[in-house]
């Protein structure tokens, strides 16, 4: 369902252009491709782990998580467009999302 939600998304960019202009709709569908990649595998996790520590009382690792991931986002979106141009860009929510996910496994399962 959620890859289908994607491609719709895609689609739907072209509802806001002519229909001469290809280059926003291609644009669109590229990098929601790269960004969705991993976000609809290890977004969920960052959310769902967050809540679970909010919700069994200790809300400091539910607040490092948030920060964290905003933290680890920052230099990810620093380095990443500079080596990759604009697919780092929309490669470094994902990225820092993996990473941050690897963290939080290891502090989930100890």
């Amino acid at each position: 369902m959620s890859i289908g939600a994607v491609s719709h998304i895609a689609l739907d960019a072209q509802f806001f252009t002519s229909e001469t202009d290809t280059a926003l709709p291609e644009t669109t569908s590229h990098a929601l491709r790269l960004f969705m990649l991993v976000m609809l595998l290890v977004g969920g996790f960052l959310v769902i782990t967050a809540t679970w520590f909010q919700s069994l009382g200790p809300t400091r690792p539910a607040s490092m998580i948030t920060l964290g991931n905003m933290a680890i986002q920052v230099h990810f979106l620093l380095l990443l467009p500079q080596l990759l141009s604009i697919n780092g860009a929309w490669l470094a929510v994902p990225i820092s999302s993996v990473a941050l996910f690897f963290n939080l496994y290891q502090m989930v399962t100890l």
